[in-house]
């Protein structure tokens, strides 16, 4: 499958974009990190090369250089204070590239440290769908791969080629033998210069504005991004889907199979195999308080007419929070959410909903990522939450530290309930309890 020839076009300020198109169908533009950015040159690696024509099977695949790198125009901001103008301007770029070949809307993949360029787009009502693989959103908070920007910044300038041998060391355990020379000549172009702005992007400020639906995909030997951040974007964008993948640098490397399948499953496509579920989850366990006594004080039918009642406002609830009813267990359910917002709200509205009726709840949570099975959810992560709601109050919502710290700067205020041991674990978690 052969590309487009590169065309180019001009930005709001005149700035030169090199761009090409491979396919039919769907828009869909992927903008990826700077250092392996190239429009000529990374059609010559194999893997790049073959991810873009399987995707070119169900889209339009729009590729372009941001400025600064590859073969567009333009330079870093040479005095600092200007990072959000230069952020600004790369969003300007591809607008600029889109409405060129006539699209209003396209889906966008945008990888590392280019999240926080995709978050911002994905606050302009352009943006039909994002995926964000092992996304940066804050740079200067991954330390690991701050610290590679630094030291490459440092290297390429101290040395002709300095900055190659940063790579070298990246790369080594990313790429497959056969891509590494044409992944290291790519990277030589664009790393003999200053890193400048990219370094100081935050895009968490736009994480709770995006409104497309946002698939997250992180490589669990991959060490680019930091876990706290994608657990933060996971539960702060809205609805977010948060899925883990063996290997290193998605969507390029990893297992291509994986990784397709991931994709065909969001944007749409027929895809082949079972369907990969989301690792991260929140868990939740509701609990009817003192059950066996609800039966004695209402009657047999009374009692399993208000229980049914029960358990139809918890699954509406779950359902206008985006959460799953897993199954119910007679006195209580277990529940699964992809945002911790929502599975907090959830348990807010159902306690004041049953604040004053017969039957009372305790809730508890935990987030980490479940074993999914037959429909079912197993695994650590769904003992702790169980444990958690056995040791809530009644009317009351107890979390794990996990939970509370994935909200942390959002609405929520918790009383520190200590450390508690459970059966099974050799040490003890802290516990919260969720203000009204």
């Amino acid at each position: 499958m052969g590309r487009s020839s590169i065309q180019f076009v001009s930005s709001a300020d005149g700035t030169s974009i090199a761009y090409w198109s491979v396919g039919s169908g769907p828009p869909i533009v992927l903008i990826h990190q700077f250092s392996i950015s190239h429009a000529e040159l990374e059609w010559e690696v194999p893997s790049l090369r073959s991810f873009y024509e399987a995707l070119a099977e169900h889209h339009q695949v729009i590729r372009l250089d941001p400025r600064a790198t590859g073969l567009s125009g333009g330079t870093h901001p040479e005095e600092e204070g200007h990072e959000d103008e230069f952020l600004e301007q790369m969003v300007g770029d591809i607008k600029a590239v889109v409405d060129a070949m006539g699209h209003s809307e396209f889906d966008l993949v945008a990888s590392v440290n280019m999240a926080a360029v995709g978050l911002r787009l994905a606050t302009t009502q352009r943006v039909r769908r994002l995926v964000l693989c092992d996304p940066v959103v804050n740079v200067r908070e991954a330390k690991e791969f701050y610290r590679y920007l630094i030291a490459q910044e440092a290297m390429a300038t101290a040395e002709p080629g300095g900055a190659v041998h940063v790579m070298s060391r990246i790369w080594a355990d990313g790429v497959p033998p056969g891509d590494r020379d044409a992944v290291l000549a790519l990277t030589e172009t664009n790393l003999e210069s200053d890193i400048g702005a990219p370094v100081h992007w935050n895009g968490t400020r736009w994480l709770s504005e995006v409104s497309s639906p946002t698939l997250i995909v992180y490589t669990k030997d991959g060490d680019t991004t930091s876990m706290d951040q994608v657990r933060h974007a996971a539960a702060t964008i809205p609805d977010a889907r948060l899925v883990g993948l063996d290997g290193v640098m998605a969507p390029y490397y990893v297992d291509r199979e994986s990784v397709l399948r991931v994709l065909g499953d969001f944007l749409g496509w027929e895809s082949q195999g079972e369907p990969i579920v989301s690792d991260f989850s929140v868990i939740v366990f509701t609990d009817i308080v003192a059950s066996t006594e609800v039966v004695d004080r209402l009657g047999d039918e009374a009692a399993r007419n208000a229980v049914r009642s029960v358990e139809g406002l918890v699954a509406d609830t779950a359902a206008d929070h985006s959460g799953n009813v897993v199954k119910h267990l007679g006195d209580g359910s277990l529940l699964e959410f992809r945002s911790a917002s929502n599975a907090l709200d959830f348990a807010r509205k159902v306690q004041a909903e049953l604040a004053d009726g017969d039957i009372k709840l305790r809730v508890g949570m935990a987030a980490g990522e479940p074993i999914h099975e037959d429909g079912d959810v197993h695994g650590a992560v769904v003992v702790v939450a169980s444990r958690i709601a056995d040791s809530a109050g009644t009317g009351e919502v107890s979390v794990s530290d996990g939970v509370r710290q994935l909200v942390v700067g959002k609405q929520y205020e918790f009383d520190d309930q200590g450390e508690q041991s459970i059966k099974g674990f050799d040490e003890p978690i802290r516990v919260w309890r969720l203000d009204p």
